[in-house]
């Protein structure tokens, strides 16, 4: 039965096309497990060039500058977490402005805030978007100073830096 079936053509081509590929998979992991700095496999998901701004701006911000900006009082630090991570814990004195539901709480902030203050936005993981998303969501509605705190909460907290919680 098997060498009727690979007696047509395409079939044969098919199981031959499906060798060269598990055997050059093969071959390829085996030259990178060798290799003296071997590739990674899966990525992490940390994208550098995310952290641009649409003119190719570089927005981050580093946690020492970030620090000193807290300690003076001279920046206002967004959560882009959703609320429930919020309320377990956040930045002390950090404003909840959940990117998937931006619509609810941007416009009661909006006029509160002059156009030119620094504001730092956050979230948790290197590889977590909301808080670029967030940044450039504000530098399209006319926030000229936004900066974005990579690995923010994860930071904050292994730096020993003020927090709270809001939940009960």
């Amino acid at each position: 039965m098997i060498r009727q079936t690979l007696s047509n053509p395409i079939t044969k081509a098919i199981w031959q096309l499906v060798f060269i590929v598990i055997f050059a998979a093969a071959v390829g992991i085996g030259f990178n497990y060798v290799r003296n700095a071997p590739l990674a496999l899966v990525g992490d998901g940390f994208n550098p060039s995310r952290l641009l701004d649409k003119t190719g701006n570089d927005i981050t911000i580093g946690l020492s500058e970030a620090k000193t900006h807290f300690e003076n009082k001279t920046a206002l630090f967004f959560d882009a977490r959703d609320k429930e991570s919020f309320e377990i814990g956040h930045i002390k004195e950090a404003t909840n402005i959940p990117f998937q539901d931006i619509d609810n709480y941007f416009m009661e902030l909006a006029g509160n805030i002059a156009a030119e203050t620094l504001i730092i936005t956050y979230c948790d993981g290197q590889a977590c978007n909301l808080s670029h998303e967030l940044a450039l969501f504000l530098i399209d509605m006319g926030f000229s100073n936004v900066r974005v705190l990579v690995n923010g909460w994860t930071q904050w907290q292994q730096a020993n830096m003020p927090i709270e919680s809001t939940s009960s």
